[in-house]
């Protein structure tokens, strides 16, 4: 079988999220390319906070995907960027999918200065790197463990990098010490 996996935000679904004891569960479902229909397994994800999103996910390999959960913040509010790894075929002891940190996008190291000069008045850049754009929401696994990560500006009214001025598009590309496709979690390095 063909499939896709995805977190599925249906009408039907809205009153049972809502009544869910859990705010902070998410539903990965699958989806049957060849069908066109979800067969009917699901998996439950454990966001970090009851408010948080899950932008993006992309299947890795067999059933291990990442996934981008964010806020919807910017600036020195935000407080939530990350990527993290999950296998569906793990689960912890509550029964949601094992989820392992790849990358805090609020704490990059960059000790060779890749993301400055600044202007007066920015925020995010020199090291740490920070991405505190709103709509961090696209993550495109490359080779060597590489990562690449990418904003919505929602132009002209997001304002994260620097406040009062409308954010462009960034794309970033990230190195994890650990990769993205196995090992332990460990700070991530901008990648050149």
């Amino acid at each position: 079988m063909s499939c896709s996996f995805c977190e599925r935000k249906h009408l039907v679904d809205i009153p049972v999220l809502l009544a869910d004891p859990d705010q902070r569960r998410r539903l990965v479902e699958e989806f049957d390319l060849r069908t066109g229909r979800f067969t009917g397994r699901s998996w439950a994800y454990h966001a970090e906070d009851p408010i948080s999103l899950v932008a993006d996910a992309k299947r890795i390999a067999g059933r291990r995907l990442l996934v981008m959960e964010r806020d919807d913040l910017e600036g020195a509010q935000a407080h939530l960027k990350r990527v993290y790894a999950i296998d569906l075929d793990k689960t912890d002891a509550q029964g949601f999918v094992a989820k392992r940190g790849i990358v805090d996008l609020l704490d990059l190291a960059d000790p060779d200065g890749v993301s400055l000069p600044a202007q007066p008045g920015d925020r995010g850049l020199g090291n740490p790197f920070l991405l505190p754009l709103r709509s961090v929401e696209s993550i495109l696994p490359l080779s060597g463990g590489r990562l690449m990560v990418a904003n919505d500006n929602n132009y002209p009214f997001d304002a994260g990098r620097h406040a009062g001025q409308a954010d462009g598009n960034e794309w970033i590309v990230v190195r994890p010490a650990c990769g993205w496709g196995g090992g332990s979690a460990l700070p991530a390095s901008a990648a050149r």
